[in-house]
């Protein structure tokens, strides 16, 4: 008989996978018992356990970027407008962009979108993720096929029912939007059916929220074989209703919470329902910062010919703040707004003053003073609400930085210019509550100079060419909810 202890060795991602449930094997009594238990009656739940097909999980969305949450795009063109690539990605200028998309279930046997939880950005990773991206991008250009039939074949993928075994309007299905190397790899990786009562029986000492992933699973894999088989029969095992226990609950997300894709645009969805979801596309348009000697943003401007300039007082030597080597204070005193109307260039000005125009800039010079001399610490000066604030604001840039996959990771730490433009951005939002025209324009061109950076640092080119299209393709992403109880999302470039 196998034992607990094999069993980790053999299938080293037991202990973590196990369906993306966020849960620690000590926590459940007696499990080794239920797993020597399952093996003897039922040896293929070791690749259920051990190799799922999909294995985008939370720990995968680490593109959301909270210091944008509160950035709304003025105009939001319709997806609908924008020209196609022969693969049917969007084509898309600067601009941000609005449509609804065909979306799916990729993970049977938990709760569909709702209750507020947000959702992140995240790559189609496992076994079988180049086949999802297929189905998910040929979709688009095969409208005979109905949403219910793809959604069909995806549970088909996902549960390992194979192709020979299931009915043949769905093999009709695959053969239209998989290749022939495609459907042999997934015959060859098809599961047994176990009859229902047995896997109950195998299963019954399972914690409940486990059993739900794997008795759907099967029942899919089951019900496939059968000719009539419709939608919606699978539909109520897939998906389930109601609101998942509160043991699921991940970090709370924010659901107007921008992703930054690694293609250089950012992200975020909305699902309505599991079959229809509102996406979100913002391209940052390209900007240009010049800073002053000591590291602070003095000019910046876009291709466009807008141009936002800053004075500052002049305070001397700066103290640096406490908790932070090189992050310094500022005062503005004055931005000059810049843009050309059909009379030619325009300049307005907007007077800032007291303590709300206070902003913060890394230092790009070495320090004159020692380490710890002139530290700025909560006090008259400054509060310390606005204190805490900027410390976590500063946490939160390297948190990003630092959480970002290898590929994806080109500079070792968060750049000053990003730092920067984020604390001013701040800065003029709370000292002019964004009602002046002035400072609407002025926070437009700080939230694209920070997508514009954040697109730098992921991709590690410091170039100022850009193609003048950037392809949003939503088929090899995931929309990924922070509730392990819910579902998550696969996307194609099919219109409502």
């Amino acid at each position: 008989m196998w034992s607990f202890n094999a069993l980790s060795q053999i299938f080293p991602g037991v202990l973590a996978v196990l369906f993306g449930m966020s849960f620690s094997f000590s926590q459940i009594p007696n499990l080794q018992n239920y797993v020597d238990d399952a093996l003897t009656q039922f040896p293929e739940l070791a690749k259920i356990i051990d190799s799922p097909p999909l294995t985008t999980s939370f720990d995968d969305a680490v593109f959301g970027f909270p210091l944008l949450d509160d950035h709304e795009p003025e105009a939001l063109r319709t997806l609908a407008e924008v020209p196609r690539s022969p693969s049917g990605a969007f084509l898309l200028e600067p601009g941000a962009y609005e449509g609804e998309l065909h979306s799916y279930c990729l993970k049977p046997g938990t709760h569909g979108p709702g209750g507020g939880d947000g959702y992140l950005y995240g790559a189609l990773r496992g076994p079988y993720a180049d086949i999802v991206e297929t189905i998910l991008r040929e979709s688009n250009s095969h409208n005979e096929i109905s949403h219910g039939q793809i959604q069909m074949l995806l549970w088909a993928v996902i549960s390992r029912a194979g192709i020979k075994g299931i009915s043949p309007d769905l093999q009709w299905v695959a053969g239209r939007l998989l290749s022939w190397e495609q459907m042999y790899r997934l015959n060859g990786g098809a599961l047994a059916l176990v009859p229902k009562g047995t896997l109950e029986e195998v299963l019954g000492g399972v914690p409940k929220t486990v059993r739900k992933t794997l008795t759907a699973e099967a029942s899919i894999r089951e019900m496939l074989t059968r000719r009539n088989v419709s939608y919606a029969d699978l539909e109520r095992v897939a998906i389930l209703t109601g609101v998942p226990s509160l043991n699921l609950s991940g970090p709370k997300i924010p659901k107007a919470r921008w992703s930054v894709h690694p293609s250089g645009y950012l992200v975020r969805y909305f699902p309505e329902k599991v079959s229809r979801t509102r996406v979100q596309v913002w391209v940052p348009r390209h900007v240009t910062t010049k800073l002053d000697h000591l590291g602070r943003i003095v000019d910046v401007h876009d291709n466009w010919g807008n141009l936002l300039s800053l004075d500052y007082e002049d305070e001397g030597d700066p103290p640096r703040l406490l908790q932070s080597s090189d992050l310094r204070p500022a005062a503005l005193n004055r931005l000059r707004w810049s843009r050309f109307d059909e009379s030619g260039r325009v300049t307005e000005t907007l007077i800032l003053r007291g303590e709300a125009s206070r902003t913060w800039y890394r230092q790009i010079r070495t320090p004159t003073d020692p380490a710890g001399v002139n530290a700025v610490q909560p006090g008259p000066h400054v509060g310390k609400d606005r204190y805490q604030d900027v410390i976590k604001r500063d946490r939160e840039l390297e948190r990003f930085s630092a959480g970002l996959p290898q590929e994806c990771r080109h500079l070792s730490s968060v750049t000053p210019v990003l730092s920067n433009m984020v604390h001013l951005r701040n800065t003029l939002k709370s000292a002019t509550h964004g009602s002046d025209p002035v400072a609407r324009a002025s926070l437009a061109l700080l939230s694209d100079g920070i997508g514009a950076e954040l697109r730098r640092q992921m991709s590690g080119k410091a170039g100022t060419h850009l193609a003048r299209f950037t392809e949003f393709d939503p088929a090899p992403d995931v929309a990924v909810p922070a509730s392990t109880g819910r579902q998550r999302l696969g996307l194609s470039a099919r219109l409502h």
